[in-house]
């Protein structure tokens, strides 16, 4: 019988990932010279990393999302802290906790660390995509400021250039430009804050490991298409959210270096995420970050969760050639740019980040539904998925805008398609045995029944 193996490169993502949590915290006690920053994951991090000096950023989306895999019980305190101070519940849940960790005045670290004392940010430097981005920062300031007596100045750019279907080759010029004269006013904004200049050596080496990274994931995720697969979501949940807060830095594109050298190894030498593989699941957006126990049962009935649009897409660089989504080629090669100063290298950026991070695939919310239902219908078929699970999140307003519709038009094309409601960050918004159940039951009815090995059911 085939079994399977850990990764030999998990302990280094595991290191790598808490390793920035950590020095978040604690640089201002080990240096006397360095900038902490925060922002959203899609913020257009290469910029303020660049400055000339050391620099620690923290990313409010994976900060908030580890913590509610890592602490519950905190992310419950920080729910709580929330609602009696007025907040409503239909709000963004990572906005939320990050505001609950705030007011509790207390930092969760990526290990599951609790700190009290909610480090001060030199400022906030953020993206506006979805309905609350800006707002997310801006009320923390406000919070910071009532709270610490502290004042966080903000600096947002505005990413609302209207819908940017994935397989369109370029971006409308003026998009890109709207977008690059509000980053080179921001570098301006970042060297009269700060006091610091940015480095145009570290700007352009930035760019092209954001670049490098994000190639590098859609290379790893193409490996999911091998039957049985050499990974599965909850695997691929610690590994991706690397590049999700730490895309720009060089450790990222080394470590996803050697993780694609192991997976196409694993594939070559047949070693699967799980030999009972028997029916490949995607899903579309985030998961219930505090139950991810949810990817693991199911395997009790040799289904398997591959991945997502989400984590495929939401840091991963691709294109479509001939219908198939496949790996973007490099700037140089596929716009025929060069990064040869900070002005080319950051209007690269500009349409690279908009097609990856700030607009790309997984980020629906300035697309038809239709768009959304290409797009997973692509992957479904391209990694041979015998389902789609749709979370109907009501965590996240932005990917799940045009959901319940998206969901009918996969349905009305023939896929076979299991939706759920949930939060992504709030654990007092999911029922989790309801869910299971109802889980299980729609498994059944794919003729899916219990594994049974050496006398009991399969639990891993």
């Amino acid at each position: 019988m085939t079994i399977t193996k850990p990764l030999r490169t998990w302990g280094e993502f595991k290191k790598a990932v808490a390793k920035f949590s950590e020095e978040f915290y604690h640089c201002k006690e080990k240096y006397e010279n360095c900038i902490r920053w925060e922002g959203g994951d899609g913020a257009f991090e290469a910029i303020p990393n660049a400055l000339d000096c050391k620099v620690f950023h923290m990313a409010g989306e994976p900060y908030t999302g580890t913590l509610v895999n890592r602490r519950p019980d905190l992310a419950v305190e920080f729910q709580n802290e929330v609602k009696k101070f007025g907040f409503p519940e239909d709000m963004c849940a990572y906005m939320r906790t990050h505001w609950g960790s705030i007011l509790a005045d207390k930092f969760v670290t990526a290990n599951g660390n609790e700190y009290d004392g909610y480090p001060l940010p030199d400022f906030y430097w953020q993206t506006h995509a979805c309905c609350s981005h800006a707002r997310w920062f801006d009320v923390a300031s406000k919070l910071i400021q009532s709270k610490k007596g502290a004042n966080v100045p903000v600096y947002v750019v505005d990413v609302n250039v209207g819908p940017i279907n994935p397989r369109q080759k370029r971006i409308n010029p003026e998009k890109v430009d709207y977008i690059f004269n509000q980053l080179v006013n921001g570098i301006k904004w970042l060297e009269d804050t700060t006091g610091y200049q940015i480095s145009d050596k570290k700007l352009i080496g930035n760019i092209n490991n954001e670049i490098e990274s994000t190639r590098l994931w859609a290379e790893i995720m193409m490996y999911q298409q091998n039957i049985p697969a050499p990974l599965d979501e909850k695997m691929i949940f610690p590994l991706f959210t690397l590049a999700v807060q730490a895309r720009t830095d060089r450790i990222c594109v080394d470590l996803y270096r050697k993780l694609l050298k192991e997976i196409k190894q694993r594939v070559e030498e047949g070693i699967p995420a799980d030999p009972n593989e028997k029916f490949r699941i995607i899903s579309d957006a985030q998961p219930p970050w505090m139950n991810l126990d949810l990817y693991k049962e199911i395997r009790k009935y040799g289904a398997l969760f591959i991945g997502s649009l989400y984590t495929f897409s939401i840091i991963g660089a691709w294109e479509f050639v001939n219908g198939k989504m496949v790996p973007r080629r490099r700037p140089e090669e596929a716009w025929g740019v060069d990064l040869d100063s900070w002005e080319s290298a950051l209007k690269v950026l500009t349409e690279w980040h908009l097609k990856t991070i700030s607009m790309g695939p997984a980020t629906c919310m300035f697309n038809p539904p239709s768009t959304r239902a290409d797009t997973l219908s692509a992957i479904a078929d391209q990694w041979n998925a015998d389902a789609i699970i749709v979370h109907l999140n009501r965590g996240c307003e932005g990917l799940s805008l045009g959901l319940v519709e998206t969901t009918r038009l996969l349905k009305k094309r023939g896929y076979n398609v299991f939706e759920y409601e949930g939060n992504c960050a709030d654990p007092l918004d999911f029922d989790y045995d309801g869910t299971l159940n109802r889980l299980f039951s729609y498994l059944e009815t794919r003729g899916l029944t219990p594994i049974i090995e050496r006398g009991r059911s399969i639990v891993r």
